[in-house]
């Protein structure tokens, strides 16, 4: 009888653990920095993504990724921004070369956004491999 707790125990403990892991997959977290290719493949495949550009509103004039959301970093109320999206939603964010978009998905990640990628590079890696950016007229 006293061989059988430990067993007993380690599988509770097994049991335990399957279940745990069983969670986290269902809610999948994601917080991962993509070259040019794969950020625009991937956001191009995932449903219900939101493409933030992170630069000032006058840098997001002069050119952006077609479709994207400007939200400026550098604006005092960014956290508080950002903060209102639907944390549930996949998030693909950019800057000019990656500095403010990695701390964009920092402040993203500590408000408990769940899936956000970052481009490597930033648009100045976008535009270097001749992908598409939209420009005023």
């Amino acid at each position: 009888m006293p061989m059988q707790l430990p067993r007993l125990l380690c599988l509770l403990a097994l049991f335990l653990v399957s279940v745990a892991g069983f969670g986290q997959s269902a809610g999948k977290v994601v917080y991962k920095e993509l070259e040019p290719a794969a950020f625009r493949k991937t956001l191009q495949k995932t449903p219900g993504a939101v493409l933030l550009d992170v630069r000032t509103p006058e840098e997001y004039g002069e050119g952006h990724l077609a479709q994207a959301r400007n939200v400026d970093y550098k604006r005092d109320d960014f956290r508080q921004q950002v903060g209102q999206l639907d944390k549930s939603k996949p998030y693909f964010v950019y800057c000019k070369a990656g500095m403010r978009s990695e701390k964009a998905a920092d402040i993203m990640k500590e408000l408990g956004f769940r899936q956000v990628y970052t481009l490597d590079g930033g648009i100045d890696e976008w535009e270097d491999e001749d992908l598409p950016v939209e420009r005023p007229e």
